[in-house]
């Protein structure tokens, strides 16, 4: 039988480590990408990340 309590608690330890990771990120962010060639990196990133998922996807 499914324990409605035990999906409860582990959303809520999932919620805690999503938080903790937006703080890190949050950080990171304003230590690093105040600069306007930090958005082009990670913008060529996300897109060479895009490229290379949708091309292993097709490949199959």
């Amino acid at each position: 039988m499914i324990n409605i309590m035990d999906y409860v608690v582990l959303a809520s330890k999932f919620s805690k480590l999503i938080d903790k990771w937006n703080d890190k990120l949050d950080a990171f962010a304003a230590k690093y990408m105040d600069s306007p060639w930090a958005g082009c990196i990670v913008l060529a990133v996300l897109f060479l990340f895009a490229y290379w998922g949708i091309r292993a996807l097709s490949s199959k």
